[in-house]
């Protein structure tokens, strides 16, 4: 990883952090929107993409808590599903 993807990489997490730490939990979904509010990423694709990795990375290291982030498309709740 190079010094420049390392500290935008920083950067997204650190205001990750501070987001859900006045909000929590929410779904990657409602980060990445909250991330594009405060201007931190753009509203794309690539740029969703990237939350979405970053803060699965960023979990497994313990960089932010598992119970912050939440998949409310469980099995029960997905339309359709009869158990």
């Amino acid at each position: 990883m190079t010094k420049g993807k390392r500290k935008s990489t920083t950067r997204l997490i650190d205001a990750a952090n501070d987001m859900l730490r006045q909000e929590n939990p929410m779904t990657v979904r409602q980060l990445f929107y909250r991330l594009v509010s405060a201007a931190v990423i753009d509203n794309c694709l690539s740029d969703h993409r990237r939350v979405s990795k970053t803060v699965t990375e960023a979990r497994q290291d313990k960089r932010i808590p598992y119970a912050w982030i939440v998949d409310r498309k469980s099995r029960s709740n997905r339309r359709g599903s009869h158990g």
